[in-house]
């Protein structure tokens, strides 16, 4: 008889949760299966409209979950006991993490399967599962210059005590598998670019013109991994670089009645007008839902208001 393990889990009906294991079995490193129509002890139940069901399944898949999941599952009807039950088999996706749309790459968005349960994951994983996609990406991408120098990187490596030998590019993975330079030396070489890439989009990709925009600290830089954190300017050019370097004379506009999250996004808009919901969620690591939620708390205490459209306008804070 079937068992639930780490790759296979029942349900017995269709319902609002389908979406978790999906993104769980996506994120697991072989995959899984999950039936649709079996109960905790693995017997199946009757479902009259097996195709209807199965084309459900197929768009909410397809619709609920990113990055794409376009030749990862499958959907087919397996004989148990007789019956017909709903079978989607789901391959280990290349773009982890995969999430839940509407939730976003966060943990209430992002789910792995541990045992016979599914978990969200922690920031931590969903950060190193992201790195690694990144990685991987720009690792295969031909930088658009292959005479690429490197003497900033050498120098900050020297700061922090460590040596680049003449093998350097190669221990940092810095070539395509052809043995050209990847789209990763391009954004840490000397030379001055543009970056054109996911989250560096429209960033000065050579060091020495990040450094010109930027404090060194943005740089974290270890044995093996060099990570850096590009600040959210404010409409004054200043950086947001934390929730703790989130400042203002503001106590008389919160008046006591707002605390908590809310304080902490009352805080971004007092220093942002125009602000995002996104971005507010990059700083605060918060769900673009929790950012709303909170934002119509604010609004109902009579704390801001949207003036101008959603694209173009910004939020007053009432005095």
């Amino acid at each position: 008889m079937l068992q639930e393990s780490n790759r296979v889990e029942f349900k017995s009906i269709l319902n609002d949760k389908m979406e978790k294991e999906i993104v769980a079995f996506l994120n697991n490193r072989e995959g899984g299966v999950l039936y649709i129509g079996l109960d905790d002890d693995g017997h199946p139940l009757i479902n009259k409209d097996l195709d209807a069901t199965q084309l459900k399944i197929a768009d909410r898949i397809k619709n609920n979950i990113l990055p794409s999941t376009m030749g990862l599952f499958d959907i087919v009807t397996e004989i148990i006991e007789n019956v017909p039950v709903i079978k989607i088999i789901v391959s280990s996706g290349l773009e982890k993490p995969y999430y839940i749309r509407s939730q976003g790459m966060s943990p209430s968005g992002c789910f792995a399967r541990i045992g016979t349960s599914t978990q969200p994951m922690t920031t931590a994983m969903i950060d190193d599962l992201y790195a690694k996609r990144i990685h991987t990406t720009l690792r295969n991408i031909l930088s658009p210059r292959q005479d690429l120098s490197f003497s900033q990187l050498k120098i900050y490596y020297q700061e922090r005590g460590f040596e680049l030998n003449q093998s350097f590019a190669n221990s940092l993975e810095l070539y395509t598998p052809d043995g050209k330079y990847n789209y990763i030396a391009y954004l840490l070489a000397d030379e001055n670019g543009v970056s054109n890439v996911g989250l560096v989009e429209q960033l000065g990709s050579g060091m020495s013109r990040i450094l010109k925009a930027y404090h060194k600290d943005i740089f974290e830089i270890s044995e093996h991994f060099i990570k850096v954190v590009f600040p959210i300017p404010d409409v004054q050019g200043k950086h947001i670089i934390d929730n703790g370097d989130i400042s203002g004379n503001i106590n008389g506009d919160i008046n006591g009645d707002i605390n908590g999250d809310a304080e902490k996004v009352f805080k971004l808009l007092y220093q942002k007008r125009d602000i995002t919901a996104k971005e507010m969620g990059a700083v605060l690591g918060f769900s673009t839902r929790k950012i709303s939620r909170i934002m119509k708390e604010l609004k109902d205490k009579g704390k801001i208001r949207r003036i101008g459209s959603n694209k173009t306008g910004y939020w007053k804070i009432n005095e």
